[in-house]
């Protein structure tokens, strides 16, 4: 057959085409070494299962434990900030930190099932030297740190005093939409050589989208939207990340697991689920306000995935007076 400049001109766009798609493998850091923004408190760590990680950690006056806050699937630790600021002045010592491939942390490239992600709190608690003793911490999770933070309870039983769920996934299966659920996760498991690129050059767009619906109500200016969508855009680890821990890490459906904490957390007082009405990201259960046994429950009137980014002055202080009460 006799090549044309046509034949050629469709070999150049599938060449490209090819290289645009070709899926992120890890290990790869997240954002570049020179662009980590250094600010009181927040430092890095390098730990063993899943490498460098940036936090912040605050030591307190309290004599209440530590507050252990984990972010969402997509997220950063920034959007602890304003409710870390409020536990500090509160004296209370509080660490956080950028999940494994978000942020300034770095992607080791293994799956990110559940205990990979656990392994990250309890080397991070380590580093900090918090002890993995009876009522030795309080713990809160965001969506897929929500599912972390249970799990973390569920393989340490009496490390855990106060423990809030807060917009948590996998309570309603049938209901959700979230990317777990996408046709991005068949595209990345079933069309070979290049579904997975597919599906990480995907992410950004969804992601876009997502933050600009859930944080349209914030009243900064639109600076989180931008600051959150620029993380999206240049963290070369933030897609495979999220998608692994969508496909890899059982967050669809969590429902035994909640089962298994209302048997074992039978402390009333002890675990708060905290549900956004308007949550679009991982849908309320029917039952929400009896779903898990001896929890108690808060029902976010009106409020999206992101309400504790859009209206603070509303929802941290459910966060807040929930951690100060004592048993």
């Amino acid at each position: 057959m006799k090549l044309t400049r046509r034949h050629l001109a469709y070999g150049a766009v599938a060449a490209v085409a090819l290289w645009w798609i070709q899926p992120l493998r890890g290990p790869s850091d997240a954002l570049p070494p020179r662009e980590r923004p250094v600010k009181e408190g927040d430092a890095m760590v390098t730990l063993a299962t899943t490498g460098a990680t940036r936090y912040h950690y605050h030591k307190g006056t309290s004599k209440l434990p530590p507050v252990v806050l984990i972010h969402g699937v997509s997220a950063t630790m920034d959007v602890w900030r304003e409710l870390g600021a409020e536990l500090e002045a509160a004296g209370r010592t509080v660490l956080y930190f950028d999940l494994t491939g978000r942020g300034y942390s770095h992607d080791t490239g293994t799956p990110q099932t559940m205990p990979y992600l656990v392994a990250q709190v309890e080397e991070l608690l380590a580093a900090v030297g918090v002890p993995l003793e009876s009522k030795s911490v309080d713990m809160m999770g965001w969506s897929l740190g929500s599912a972390i933070a249970l799990s973390f309870a569920l393989a340490h039983r009496d490390v855990v005093r106060k423990l809030i769920l807060y917009a948590p996934p996998g309570a309603a299966p049938h209901k959700s939409p979230n990317l777990a659920h996408s046709p991005l996760i068949p595209v990345r498991q079933y069309v070979p050589f290049i579904g997975e690129g597919i599906a990480q050059k995907a992410v950004p767009i969804v992601l876009t989208k997502s933050y600009r619906r859930m944080l349209a109500a914030r009243d900064d200016g639109g600076a989180m939207i931008d600051f959150l969508i620029d993380h999206v855009l240049r963290n070369p680890a933030l897609a495979r990340a999220v998608i692994s821990s969508g496909l890899d890490g059982g967050c669809t459906d969590l429902r035994s697991e909640f089962e298994l904490l209302g048997r074992t957390r039978t402390q009333m007082g002890s675990t708060l689920v905290v549900w956004c009405e308007g949550d679009l990201t991982n849908p309320l259960p029917d039952n929400a306000m009896t779903f898990l046994a001896n929890a108690d429950h808060r029902m976010l009137a009106g409020l999206d995935h992101a309400a504790h980014l859009t209206h603070p002055t509303t929802v941290n202080p459910v966060f807040l007076t929930f951690l100060e009460a004592q048993e």
